[in-house]
């Protein structure tokens, strides 16, 4: 399993902290829940793990090694060993559905044959109960769950050290929930592929966690099954009843 860890990380925009202080080791845990009292906050924590935008201050340190003061080369091969699912988009405007997916593909898994590869993606789109034919299409086709689910099928075709998914339940429907879900806990618990998600309302997903970083008024506090402290989470109580 990867090794991530944060210390005493801060970020602030536009004057206001969104998060302060975060200092915690991820190891160890398969689903690791980052739930705030907005989502952008919640979002923002995710991404500057996923090494899309630099904290004002700490570190996020990758295997030991201190993320953002690492060469771009060495920033770059380990994005490429991950997967990212963003709230919506990502996709790249203009090229074909199969184009974007065979992207992350050719970089991290290379020495798969054509066949191979198309393979993988046929049963992931198969998967998410998606038409075969939706991969020819350009992503201005697709409707907003359909841009998700395919966003989910690149996320796991490469089978990552690590999958960061914004909102894993927005745009889709109750069904497709369920599929989510189940994919989620089957590549945590039985492929050993890490999982952070970053939302703002309750889920069953965030129960199911084996942390949860609940940010409040800029302070994270930490609720982990290892240290026995995960059951004391309660989303409702936690920010007050305020649906986030």
């Amino acid at each position: 399993m990867t090794n991530i860890e944060l210390s005493d990380i801060g970020f602030s925009r536009d004057g206001v902290s969104l998060f302060k202080e975060v200092t915690v080791d991820l190891s160890g845990s398969g689903i690791i829940a980052i739930v705030a009292d907005t989502e952008d906050t919640a979002h923002s924590l995710l991404r500057m793990i996923a090494g899309f935008q630099s904290p004002d201050s700490g570190d996020v340190m990758f295997g030991g090694k201190k993320f953002y003061e690492s060469s771009e080369e060495t920033r770059s091969m380990i994005m490429r060993r991950n997967s990212y699912v963003f709230y919506a988009g990502g996709l790249v405007s203009n090229l074909s559905v199969l184009e974007n997916i065979m992207l992350p593909l050719d970089f991290r898994r290379h020495l798969l044959s054509e066949e191979e590869k198309m393979e993988k993606i046929k049963n992931l789109v198969s998967y998410f109960e998606l038409a075969p034919e939706i991969v020819n299409k350009r992503p201005s086709q697709l409707s907003r769950t359909e841009l998700k689910l395919i966003n989910f099928v690149r996320g796991y075709v490469i089978e990552p050290e690590v999958i960061m998914i914004e909102s894993p339940f927005s745009r889709v429907n109750k069904n497709y929930e369920m599929l989510i879900e189940n994919i989620i806990l089957e590549s945590a618990f039985k492929k050993d592929i890490i999982h952070l998600f970053s939302q703002g309302f309750e889920s069953d997903l965030i129960d199911k966690s084996d942390m949860i970083l609940a940010i409040k008024e800029s302070r994270v506090t930490i609720f982990s099954k290892a240290a026995g402290t995960h059951d004391e989470f309660n989303f409702t109580e936690f920010f007050e009843n305020k649906r986030v």
